[in-house]
């Protein structure tokens, strides 16, 4: 089947076949599994602030429990195909997460605006600034324009 695939694609599949399966002999190792999980459970905790830190912020006092709901409603909305950095698709999952709690119209609104930022600034002003440092901006963009 790799034959019939151009060949720059079937370099990256190539390359990327023997990692799957290091990655699946991993998650027969305990070790690797606890670490793994643990690392899951504490990004979800950081999401979690997150969500009642913005909600703090804007004088909201959301539930304990919210960020569950919230965090079900929006990876619901995020998972089919939208806008790039799902913009409108945020925000409008949070609304209706918010709905579900009571908090209603331009309140909820100002929510998923806030939340989405938190969200996307600082990847993007981390991602730029080491992109820069390593001088990987300029290699990508001189190797798509040759």
């Amino acid at each position: 089947m790799l034959r019939w695939i151009p060949e720059r694609p079937r370099q990256s599949l190539t390359a990327a076949i023997p990692a799957f399966g290091d990655g699946i002999r991993a998650a027969g190792r305990p070790g690797v599994m606890i670490r793994s999980a643990l690392w899951s459970a504490a990004m979800w905790g950081v999401n979690g602030a997150a969500f009642l830190l913005v909600a703090e912020g804007l004088g909201m006092h959301l539930p304990l429990w919210s960020p569950l709901l919230l965090a079900f409603v929006v990876c619901v909305a995020i998972l089919l195909p939208s806008s790039p950095g799902f913009v409108g698709v945020m925000e409008g999952a949070c609304v209706v997460g918010l709905g579900l709690l009571g908090v209603r119209g331009a309140e909820a609104l100002a929510y998923g605006l806030l939340y989405h930022l938190v969200q996307l600034v600082p990847p993007i002003l981390l991602g730029s600034y080491f992109a820069f440092r390593g001088h990987f901006g300029r290699e990508i963009l001189d190797e798509s324009a040759g």
